[in-house]
């Protein structure tokens, strides 16, 4: 009983130290924010608040639009005003346009290789221009208009096919996969072999890396990493999605119609081939994959998903 003890205040103090050293104090003035327990900051106030947003609604109430939060080791500012988030998201956009990495994060973006999570300089400057001249541009998202109708088209009559024999719909995971459809065949030229594979995969990861994890919090802490049931989930289910990427990678690879090909994947298959030295590497193809295939899949889906359910609530909305 008294070696327990003594392990455990020996854990504390190693904690405690270890904390002094990731919060220093500073002379500068602190955003207000709530009251910060030793170690693990503000976390305690998230505690019985159900959802994470609801809890950020009541600080906010309480402290302010603008408040200083400490989750765990990293130093938070949360806006939660239409005002305050457009100077952070337009004025102010180069002084915030690097995203925090994850441990979780790190896996699926193969190290913050992707446009979202990579650092602002150089590398970022260059996938960006790939991406927009590849995939984003007016007239490259205008000529995407015939695969979304497609998609559309073979998903009411899938509705139509399926009500009429009674059968329960879900109708979010069928968006969802239409969704998939879109983005897969607009990157990449084809449908996935595997979608309903692909859409879950996605589903998954994003639950991993919004999902609560200590290592998350505690980056510092390697050990953290080493023993969270987290990363060993997102590490699974990173290595699925990787596997779904090198099968599309694989058939424009096989395809006749690589080289004449406009889609982002050939555009990124053929600057790794012209340019094999440069900083851009395969895992830089896939974790660009992967952000345009999450992002198109995930985000659609759920707002298709929540414009049905107000439209269910409200059935006398027009459009």
């Amino acid at each position: 009983m008294t070696s327990i003890i003594y392990l455990l205040l020996s854990l504390f103090l190693l904690l405690f130290l270890k904390a002094k050293k990731i919060f220093p104090k500073h002379n500068y003035r602190r955003i207000p924010g709530p009251w910060t327990l030793p170690i693990i900051g503000s976390l305690h106030h998230f505690i019985g608040l159900g959802l994470p947003h609801h809890a950020l609604r009541n600080l906010s109430q309480r402290h302010g639009h603008l408040m200083f939060l400490q989750v765990g080791e990293r130093p938070t500012v949360v806006i939660s005003s239409r005002e305050g988030a457009r100077i952070i998201i337009k004025t102010c956009e180069s002084t915030f346009c690097d995203r925090p990495n994850s441990p979780t994060t790190k896996i699926f973006t193969y190290g913050g290789k992707d446009l979202v999570l990579s650092p602002y300089g150089d590398y970022w400057r260059e996938i960006r221009k790939i991406i927009t001249s590849g995939f984003l541009s007016p007239m490259r998202v205008q000529s995407f208009r015939s695969i979304r109708e497609e998609e559309v088209s073979d998903l009411i009559q899938l509705i139509s096919s399926m009500s009429s024999r009674m059968h329960t719909i879900n109708l979010g995971d069928m968006m969802s996969v239409m969704a998939n459809n879109v983005s897969v065949r607009a990157i990449s030229g084809s449908k996935s072999k595997h979608e309903i594979l692909f859409v879950n995969e996605l589903q998954r990861s994003a639950e991993l890396a919004a999902g609560f994890c200590l290592a998350n919090l505690f980056p510092s802490f390697g050990v953290l990493s080493m023993i969270s049931k987290q990363v060993r989930k997102a590490e699974k289910c990173h290595k699925a999605i990787d596997q779904l990427l090198e099968n599309l990678i694989q058939d424009r690879r096989a395809s006749e119609d690589d080289k004449e090909a406009d889609d982002l994947l050939s555009l990124l298959l053929r600057h790794l081939d012209e340019h094999p030295n440069k900083s851009i590497s395969m895992d830089t193809a896939k974790g660009i994959l992967f952000s345009a295939v999450g992002g198109g899949t995930h985000t659609t889906g759920a707002v298709l998903e929540w414009v049905m359910s107000e439209l269910v609530k409200n059935p006398t909305v027009s459009l």
